[in-house]
């Protein structure tokens, strides 16, 4: 299948979180992946094409003005997060992101290119895919985090519509899995494993990506939930 007939294609949004898009009803979908391999294979799922379909129909060429599509992947990636910090370092930001706009938009879309083209070609599967996985979720929203760090891999928004909450949510970088097993030991004599489990978003803390301040859970839903629950306290609160 041909990149003009595939309806679901790879986006990158501003700050390089990679969404799917739907080029039938022009937009897209309530989803952001950290890793573009999972955006291409959500992407692949939804054309119904084999894996790395959707990677090969948009992958960059060979060769890019002369250069490596890995070399200039690179290059593209520095100029993005070069125009970005200008953004959000200057005075004026919106002017400084008005005047670049253009350069702006058209590096994300080179990025997805090359950036498919080292998806065709690499060989080694993306660690999202690795079975270590455990979800954080609350009202109309749910996080899709690595048990071995705590990073957050995949934001699924489908009730929240206030695009404050939507910007919070996807700010989240990597959730505290340190202290929340410091918690759950203090508490509790079984074995702490995350894998598989789902959490309330109540009960993390995490960190937002940009360096922010650590976002703490709330002990009070904690003790509550330790109340609701008979015998020793399960993980699932």
């Amino acid at each position: 299948m041909s990149l003009s007939l595939m309806r679901f294609m790879v986006k990158a949004d501003a700050k390089l979180g990679f969404v799917p898009y739907d080029t039938l009803l022009n937009k897209k979908l309530e989803v952001s992946y950290r890793s573009i391999e999972a955006a291409f294979r959500r992407c692949d799922s939804l054309n119904q094409v084999s894996a790395g379909g959707t990677a090969r129909a948009q992958q960059a060429q060979t060769a890019v003005d002369g250069k490596a599509p890995a070399i200039r992947l690179l290059n593209v990636y520095n100029r993005i997060h070069e125009l970005y910090s200008r953004i959000c370092t200057s005075v004026d930001g919106l002017s400084v992101f008005r005047a670049h706009r253009s350069e702006y938009d058209g590096l994300l879309d080179e990025y997805v290119q090359l950036a498919a083209a080292q998806v065709v070609n690499r060989s080694d599967p993306s660690p999202y895919w690795e079975h270590d996985r455990f979800t954080v979720s609350g009202e109309g929203f749910s996080l899709v985090c690595s048990a071995s760090n705590g990073d957050v891999l995949e934001v699924s928004i489908q009730g929240i519509v206030k695009d404050a909450a939507a910007e919070t949510l996807r700010s989240i970088k990597r959730v505290d899995i340190r202290e929340l097993a410091e918690w759950f030991h203090s508490v509790s004599d079984r074995n702490f494993d995350l894998a598989g489990r789902t959490l309330d978003i109540r009960a993390v803390g995490y960190w937002p990506r940009g360096g922010g301040d650590r976002v703490s859970a709330d002990e009070d839903f904690r003790e509550d939930a330790l109340q609701r629950q008979v015998g020793r306290p399960a993980l699932r609160m």
